[in-house]
């Protein structure tokens, strides 16, 4: 995400099968597998941090130092069971995947 970046609502399908609306930047959608916009008073929002939402992290492959983080999202999606690369669009930065975590549903909103 950086300047300029358009943003949207996107259905999320949690490990648990409820669906809830995130928002995402367009290029972060597109590479993390994201279906078309929803609109998002049909659906819960996610009700943890952005965190902990299912993800890729990786590096860039042209500067190894350059860290990128990727929500996905579904947990059979390729990048998030084998790993590969991913193009940020607005940036046109690839990035190696590097690990994958899966969501995390903390016992309590506050400060959890």
């Amino acid at each position: 995400m950086g300047f300029g970046d358009t943003f949207g609502y996107f259905l999320y399908t949690s490990d648990n099968g409820n669906d809830y609306v995130i928002k995402l930047s367009q290029a972060d959608a597109t590479a993390g597998g994201f279906g078309a916009e929803v609109n998002p008073l049909n659906f819960s929002a996610w009700p943890f941090n952005q965190r902990d939402l299912r993800h890729v992290t990786g590096y860039d492959v042209n500067f190894r130092a350059r860290k990128g983080r990727l929500v996905i999202a579904s947990n059979t999606d390729t990048l998030f069971t084998n790993g590969g690369t991913w193009t940020n669009s607005n940036t046109n930065i690839t990035y190696q995947t590097q690990g994958a975590e899966g969501e995390r549903r903390p016992a309590s909103h506050i400060g959890g």
